[in-house]
C-alpha cells in the first residue's frame, strides 16, 4: 500500500482534531486498502486521547508490543473500545453514525463509566487471562502442564511449536 505524504498529514489532522491536541506524533493512524486516511479510525484514535489519560494507554501498548503478535492485541484493544468511543463522540459527530463500519465482536469489553485506570487494569487482566500475557514479552500457559517443565513449555509456545488438538 502506497500512502502519499498528503494522506499521512490528513491523518494526523484528523487525529489532533479530535483530540483538541496539536502537540504530540500520532501512534496510530489508520488508512484503508488503496492507502486513503481511513476518517472513522482516525477520529476514533483522537477521540481515545480526549476522552482518556493517554500516558496510561500508551503504557499498556508499550507492554502489548513485546509481543511479536502485539497488532493483534492491539486491534482488539481498539475494537473493545470503540463502542465506547462512538457513543462518546456522536452527540458532538452525527455523521459517525453513517460511516461507521460494522463493529468489530470481541470478548474484551469496555463501558462508559470506566475511568482510564479501570480500562488497562481490565484490558491486561483480558490478555493474561486469555493470551497468558504477563507483560514481559513472554506467553505462559495459565495452568502448568504436569509433564513439561514451565520454562520448556514457554520457549516453545513463543516459536509456535505447541499445538493443541
Amino acid at each position: 500500500m502506497n500512502i502519499t505524504d498528503l494522506q499521512k498529514k490528513r491523518a494526523e489532522n484528523i487525529i489532533w482534531n479530535c483530540a483538541m491536541d496539536y502537540s504530540f506524533v500520532p501512534d496510530f493512524k489508520a488508512y484503508d486498502n488503496n492507502g486513503n486516511v481511513d476518517i472513522y479510525w482516525n477520529i476514533i484514535f483522537g477521540a481515545a486521547r480526549r476522552h482518556y489519560e493517554y500516558e496510561k494507554l500508551e503504557e499498556l501498548f508499550a507492554m502489548l508490543d513485546k509481543y511479536k503478535n502485539s497488532a493483534v492485541y492491539e486491534a482488539i484493544f481498539w475494537n473493545a473500545i470503540e463502542p465506547v468511543l462512538f457513543r462518546t463522540e456522536l452527540s458532538d459527530r452525527p455523521v459517525l453514525e453513517r460511516i461507521r463500519p460494522v463493529p468489530e465482536k470481541t470478548d474484551l469489553k469496555f463501558n462508559a463509566a470506566m475511568n482510564t485506570d479501570e480500562i488497562v487494569d481490565t484490558a491486561k487482566r483480558f490478555f493474561f487471562e486469555h493470551y497468558g500475557l504477563y507483560g514481559d514479552g513472554k506467553i505462559r500457559l495459565k495452568y502448568r502442564l504436569p509433564h513439561l517443565r514451565r520454562m520448556s513449555v514457554d520457549s516453545f509456545l513463543q516459536r509456535g511449536r505447541v499445538f493443541f488438538a
